[in-house]
């Protein structure tokens, strides 16, 4: 892999993969990313569920999803709006490891379309 030509994996929904980043492994299904650090499991879930007034989980349309691989790392980006149309979102997932360690920094920003009720997001 090239500096120039960074491998690319994307979908629209669904599994995307399992991606390295030294001693970090990150599985990335239906926009969740479950991570593991030599071998032991260190993140359960990173998502971003959104709760209406009622506390249900509203659904959610992904517009895009990609994972670019970097040198030592990779970097995930899923963009998605709630089914009503009341918030657009991005959760962006990085991590750079070497032999001897790893980072892994996580976003999320959500931004209201409309006017809504939220008990809890992200």
């Amino acid at each position: 892999m090239s500096e120039d030509s960074p491998a690319v994996a994307s979908a629209a929904s669904g599994s995307v993969g399992t991606f390295s980043a030294g001693p970090l492994r990150a599985e990335i299904n239906d926009g969740r990313v479950r991570v593991s650090y030599s071998g032991v499991e260190i993140v359960r879930e990173i998502d971003a569920p959104i709760r209406d007034a009622g506390w249900r989980t509203l659904p959610v349309i992904e517009t895009s999803a990609e994972v670019r691989e970097t040198e030592g790392g990779f970097r995930y980006l899923r963009r998605f709006g709630t089914s009503d149309g009341g918030l657009a979102g991005e959760l962006e997932v990085e991590a750079f490891g070497t032999d001897r360690g790893a980072e892994l920094a996580a976003r999320l920003t959500l931004s209201a379309v409309a006017d809504m009720d939220v008990n809890r997001a992200g």
